[in-house]
């Protein structure tokens, strides 16, 4: 008998692909004042961008949204406002301080930053190298005067919303994931409101970056956990999302064949 032993091969696409089309990457104020040279800079802003772009470059969200601080002029949020001591005794740069809001309004409690993110100036566009899409939305907060807002869904004072909650919803969102600047006060704020809304909500560490406020960072990781949003890598959402390697498997077949190999049967 003659006998050859070819190799066939076959391919089986072993792509057990989880959908995310149901599931929205925020991406919170990747802006200029929080990037290297800004007026709130946080420290390797800048390297969090081509983490966010390979993160869109090789998932399929269901909704890609950007939330930016536009802030008007004088904000509360600005230490500027309260630099002066006679009037605002006590007010220091990067602290909280509670004041009367006059008129009737009450006290409020503000940590005073430097000025950041002014509408429709340099500092508050979003960072050159971000990718950003035609179908993207982008949600403005901290647009009231006298009202600041960390979480891209809520302002501070939890009276006004933005339309971030909406935009979901109208997408269909269920899961969301939370990147950008900065985790101590916008990310963590807006993973923890999102998960109060039923969303199920997830912070990448390595596509956020630390102002460097370690008592901010332990408050926040307390609400964080109270709130059950998670804390993943971008290389776990990758996993979860993204085709495993396709594999091959080698099948021998028998066929007669002279011109490849000879056996002789007795």
């Amino acid at each position: 008998m003659q006998l050859f032993l070819i190799q066939r091969i076959v391919a089986f696409d072993n792509c057990n692909k989880q959908s995310l089309d149901k599931a929205a990457l925020i991406v919170i104020d990747v802006q200029n004042d929080f990037c290297a040279g800004g007026s709130i800079a946080v420290a390797h802003g800048d390297d969090l961008i081509p983490v966010i772009n390979n993160l869109r470059s090789k998932l399929n969200f269901g909704k890609v949204i950007f939330t930016m601080d536009w802030h008007p002029p004088g904000h509360i949020s600005f230490f500027e406002r309260f630099n002066n001591s006679q009037k605002y005794p006590g007010a220091k740069l990067l602290e909280e301080y509670t004041f009367d809001l006059g008129d009737g309004r009450g006290r409020r409690t503000q940590r005073l930053w430097p000025v950041h993110c002014v509408q429709n100036s340099t500092g508050a566009a979003l960072r050159v190298g971000l990718q950003v899409r035609p179908t993207d939305a982008i949600v403005m907060k901290g647009t009231h005067p006298d009202v600041d807002s960390y979480s891209g869904f809520l302002d501070n004072d939890g009276t006004s919303e933005t339309e971030l909650d909406q935009i979901l919803k109208q997408a269909g969102i269920e899961e969301i994931f939370v990147v950008g600047l900065a985790f101590e006060f916008c990310v963590g704020n807006t993973a923890v409101d999102a998960a109060n809304k039923g969303y199920k909500a997830a912070i990448l560490e390595d596509a956020t970056g630390f102002l460097g406020n370690a008592d901010g960072k332990k408050a926040m990781e307390k609400k964080i956990r109270a709130a059950n949003v998670k804390i993943i890598s971008t290389e776990n959402l990758l996993n979860k999302g993204v085709c495993s390697i396709p594999y091959r498997i080698v099948i021998l077949l028998a066929v007669p064949a002279i011109k490849y190999l000879n056996i002789n049967a007795n």
